[in-house]
C-alpha cells in the first residue's frame, strides 16, 4: 500500500502534499520546544516558532519523498523521526560553539551541489552564512561539524569564534579523513570493476572521500589504469577505473541510475585526477563510447542547479538591484538523442549568461536562430564571468561583428560542442 493511501480515500479533496503537512504541523506541535506551526503548501514546509521566539523552516520534500511505498502509519513515523532530527539539529546549532581544538577533531568535508547557494532562509541566502568554496562544476566543497546526534555547517561566525581562517578549516576536515581514505584504498580491489562504498546514514562521509589528497590517485596507482570516481547521492561513493571503454559505459550508466534515484542527489559526473592529483571531470572525445552519456550527465547535473539559482536573480531584478536579463538554462534533447544544455544570448540585451554546452543566438537580420558550442563561443568572444556568482554567469551584450559571426555560425553544431 502506498503511503497514506487509505487517508486519502477517506479525505478525496485532499491532496496528498496537504495530508502530509498536516501530519507534520500536528507531530511539531506535541514537541514542548514548539509554541506554533504553521504549513506554507506553496512552499511545502512548515514554519516552526521555538519557544524562546526563535523561527525555522522545516522542509519536507525530504522526508516526502522517503516515505513513497510506505503505509500510513509507518510514514507518519517516520515523518516524526525526521522532524526530531531536525529540532534536534537545529538546538545544537544554536548551542554555543566550543573553542577551536575541541571542534577541530570533528570537522568534516563534504561535496553539495551549488544550487542552494542564493537561496533564503528568513531573508538571508544560504551562501552568506555558511563556509563554502567552489570545487567542481556545480559543486561545492563545504565543511560541516559532526556531532553526536546531527551535523550542522560551519559558519563565518564559527571561525570568528574558533580564530582560525577558511583555509585551515577545509585542510583540517580534509585531514579528519585521512585514516578512513587509507584504510579504503587498502580495501579496495579492482577487478571488481564496479566498487561502492555504502554509507547509509552517513557517519562514514563515503562521499567526501575525493576530497582526500591521494585517495583517488591511489586507487587508480594499485589498478594500474585512470581511476574514475561518483558521488551521485549525499551517502556513499562509486569508484572504479577506466580499463576500458566499455568498463567507463558501465560505471557511468551505474551512477546515473543512483543519481536518479538518491533522496539527495549530488552528482552523476564521473570524476578524475590530472597529472597534479587534483580533482577534475572526466571527459572523452566524441565518438567514445560513453561520450553521450556523460554529456547527459553534465546536463542532468547542471539544469537543476542553475534553475535554483534562477529565482533569486530574477528577484534581484524584479527589485531594481540588478538590471541585465537573467537567461534561464535548458536541458534539452536533440532530434539525433543527444542531450545539451542551452541557454539564449539575444542581441542587444544585457544577460547575464549561464555556462552551457550551446549557446543560441539570434541573428537580428535574418530572425534566424543558430546555436554555438560554448568552447566556440568563449575562443571567439573571450567570455568573462560576473564576480561572486557561483554556479558562474557571464555577462553578455551585444553580438560580435558580422565576421566573427560567420565563423560561430560555421562552428555551430548541436551536440558537439
Amino acid at each position: 500500500m502506498g503511503f497514506g493511501r487509505g487517508l486519502f480515500r477517506r479525505r478525496e479533496s485532499a491532496s496528498r502534499d496537504e495530508i502530509f503537512g498536516k501530519w507534520a504541523v500536528d507531530i511539531l506541535r506535541a514537541f514542548p520546544e514548539v509554541v506554533s506551526a504553521e504549513f506554507d503548501a506553496a512552499e511545502f514546509h512548515v514554519d516552526v516558532v521555538y519557544a524562546d521566539g526563535t523561527p525555522q523552516q522545516c522542509g519536507l520534500r525530504t522526508p516526502f519523498r522517503l516515505a513513497e511505498g510506505l503505509d500510513g502509519e509507518e510514514a507518519v513515523q517516520l515523518l516524526a523521526e525526521y522532524l526530531r532530527g531536525a529540532l534536534a539539529a537545529s538546538t545544537a546549532m544554536a548551542e554555543p560553539v566550543a573553542d577551536w581544538a575541541t571542534m577541530a577533531p570533528t570537522l568534516r568535508p563534504v561535496l553539495r551541489p551549488a544550487g542552494d547557494l542564493t537561496l533564503e532562509v528568513q531573508g538571508q541566502r544560504i551562501g552568506e552564512n555558511i563556509v563554502w568554496r567552489p570545487l567542481l562544476p556545480c559543486l561545492t566543497e563545504r565543511v560541516v561539524i559532526d556531532l553526536p546526534t546531527s551535523m550542522r555547517t560551519v559558519s563565518p561566525e564559527d571561525l570568528v569564534e574558533w580564530g582560525v581562517d577558511a583555509h585551515t578549516v577545509f585542510a583540517t576536515a580534509r585531514t579528519n579523513m585521512t585514516d578512513f581514505a587509507v584504510e579504503t584504498v587498502s580495501g579496495f580491489d579492482p577487478d571488481e570493476g564496479v566498487h561502492f562504498l555504502s554509507d547509509d546514514d552517513g557517519d562514514l562521509y563515503a562521499g567526501s572521500l575525493p576530497l582526500v589528497e591521494g585517495w583517488l590517485a591511489g586507487l587508480g596507482n594499485k589498478a594500474g589504469a585512470q581511476p574514475l570516481c561518483f558521488v551521485p547521492g549525499s551517502f556513499g561513493v562509486l569508484a572504479g577505473v577506466a580499463s576500458s571503454p566499455e568498463r567507463v559505459c558501465e560505471l557511468v550508466a551505474v551512477a546515473r541510475e543512483m543519481f536518479d534515484n538518491a533522496v539527495r542527489p549530488v552528482s552523476p559526473v564521473p570524476y578524475t585526477v590530472d597529472g597534479q592529483g587534483r580533482l577534475v571531470p572526466f571527459t572523452v572525445p566524441l565518438g567514445h563510447p560513453a561520450w553521450a552519456a556523460i554529456r547527459s550527465a553534465e546536463a542532468a547535473l547542471a539544469a537543476p542547479v542553475y534553475a535554483a539559482q534562477y529565482p533569486s536573480l530574477q528577484a534581484d531584478v524584479d527589485s531594481g538591484r540588478r538590471t541585465e536579463y537573467v537567461a534561464e538554462l535548458l536541458h534539452v534533447r536533440a532530434p539525433n538523442g543527444i542531450e545539451d544544455t542551452v541557454a539564449a544570448w539575444t542581441d542587444t540585451v544585457p544577460t547575464l549568461l549561464p555556462r552551457a554546452h550551446v549557446v543560441s543566438m539570434v541573428d537580428l537580420a535574418t530572425a534566424s536562430l543558430f546555436p554555438v558550442p560554448w568552447e566556440v563561443l568563449d575562443r571567439e568572444v573571450g567570455l568573462r564571468s560576473v564576480p561572486g556568482l557561483f554556479p558562474p554567469r557571464f555577462l553578455v551584450e551585444h553580438h560580435p561583428d558580422q565576421a566573427t559571426l560567420a565563423r560561430l555560425r560555421a562552428a555551430g553544431r548541436w551536440g558537439t560542442g
